[in-house]
């Protein structure tokens, strides 16, 4: 063996080195951005998840805020009929996204649900305006708790 085949060995062997340590560099980083990438996605089910249900929540307090100033039976009766169809929504949107909420945000959402079954099959109505008060101060609590699961602190 000359001195230039010597060379040219270790030249083929410092080439598949560098080859094999660049080849695992990059299946590292492909492997992190795919993490990251996934993270990311996962973050922004679980947003649209908290818009979707927030609105929801907002459908129902708009419902109530029209309503607050019934008259006679039968308009509570009517009242109470919609109350029902819409928590059956909300019912429909939280089984559809209840996978998407943290633990202490999902305990509050079903306070809120608990709140408004108690209030729709209660034989002793509280005054409307008192009961939309009371889920104000539950709908507030529950979009704190998402506010700071974001990272939205005000």
């Amino acid at each position: 063996m000359t001195p230039s085949d010597i060379v040219a060995i270790v030249a083929i062997i410092v080439s598949a080195i560098v080859s094999v340590v660049s080849a695992i560099i990059t299946y590292k980083n492909n492997k992190a951005n795919i993490g990251a990438r996934r993270s990311e996605i996962a973050f922004e089910k679980r947003l649209d998840a908290f818009r979707e249900y927030v609105e929801n929540i907002g459908k129902l307090r708009f419902f109530i805020s029209n309503n607050t100033n019934l008259d006679n039976e039968v308009e509570h009766q009517n009242f109470f009929n919609e109350l029902h169809e819409k928590y059956d929504e909300l019912s429909i949107c939280y089984q559809k996204l209840r996978v998407y909420f943290p633990g202490h945000i999902d305990d509050a959402i079903l306070e809120h649900k608990r709140m408004i079954a108690e209030y729709g099959t209660s034989e002793d109505y509280k005054n409307i305006g008192e009961f939309e008060k009371e889920l104000r101060v539950k709908e507030k609590e529950i979009v704190t708790k998402i506010q700071s699961y974001i990272g939205f602190n005000n």
